[in-house]
Formats: C-alpha cells, structure tokens, sequence
C-alpha cells in the first residue's frame, strides 16, 4: 500500500541521514588526525567512545600496515598485526578517494559496512582510516517493528540488513534464496 511505502521512505531517509552523519564525524576526526598525527590515538579514542555505530576503527599506514586498532572487544591495540593492502578499500583510499563498501554480514549475523577514508597533509597521502559501522545500531528496531509483525530491510541481493525480528536473520538471512 501507499501506506507501507511512505513508512519505508521515511525509514530509509532516516537510516541514509544517520549514516552520512556518522561518517562526517568520522571525516572530521581524519581532519584531526592530518593536524595532528602525534594526537591520533587519543583522537581515535574519543571518536570511538562518542560513536557507539563503529564497531572497530584501523589507523593504516600507506604500505597498509595497521598502527593502531580500536575494537568494542579488545580496546586499543597499537602496532597491531594487522594487513589491509590486500583490502580494496585501501587502493581506493590510496587514491585520495573516500568510499563506503557494500553491506556485510558479521559472523554474528549483524550488517555492517566498511568505509576508508584517506588522510592527506599537504596533498600527499600520510594514513588511511579504515571503520566498520553497525547499519542495526543506526535504526532502533521499533522503527521497523512499526511496519507491521514482520518486517525486514534488505539490500538488493536479498540479504536482510535490519529486522523486526532479530532472530529472523540468524536463520534465514537471504530473503531471495531462503539460505
């Protein structure tokens, strides 16, 4: 009905304002850090801990070596071990060019997606910022639950992004294919 596809406007107006208001945080922290490379970490703690949509943010270096991790699970983790050359993302970052991947499933069965956003000082690339964002955390599930007793958003492969249902995910998270 007319309804339903007003209500699903709205949700999906909603969810792409949060989003690009998310990331402009995250921008502006990449500012910061071109300013001031010695403060990163610190600046990096108080994103992360203001932010509660970023699941984990990576301080990369240009050979895509990471210098600094900062995850719900374990906290801050410098000098960690972690590789991103062999991430798309990072290329396209090394292109001076802010990009936002696809929608993900985590193995916890939450949608997420990945950004990289370059840090340049004085035109030449100095760090690549590389986040996950939680999409669930952007829309609280009553806003969908108020569709109906059932309700999903899905990406255009069929995978569900968000539910009313949370449980729903878990055991059949393509609505095309029934996996």
């Amino acid at each position: 009905s007319v309804l339903a596809l007003e209500a699903a406007e709205r949700l999906r107006s909603r969810m792409e304002l949060d989003l690009e208001h998310s990331l402009s945080k995250l921008s502006a922290a990449a500012d910061d850090i071109a300013y001031e490379p010695d403060r990163a970490q610190s600046i990096l703690s108080r994103f992360f801990k203001n932010n509660l949509h970023f699941h984990n943010i990576a301080l990369v270096g240009k050979n895509g070596k990471e210098l600094i991790l900062i995850d719900r699970l374990n906290g801050i983790v410098l000098d960690g071990a972690g590789d991103y050359s062999q991430n798309p993302l990072f290329y396209i970052a090394q292109q001076q060019v802010h990009h936002i991947g696809n929608v993900q499933m985590s193995t916890d069965h939450r949608p997420f997606t990945t950004t990289a956003i370059p840090i340049v000082q004085d035109n030449e690339l100095k760090f690549i910022l590389i986040a996950d964002l939680y999409i669930d955390n952007l829309i609280p599930p009553d806003h969908i639950a108020r569709f109906s007793a059932s309700s999903y958003v899905v990406d255009r492969n069929g995978w569900i992004i968000l539910a009313s249902d949370r449980a729903r995910p878990a055991a059949y998270p393509n609505v095309l294919n029934r996996q």
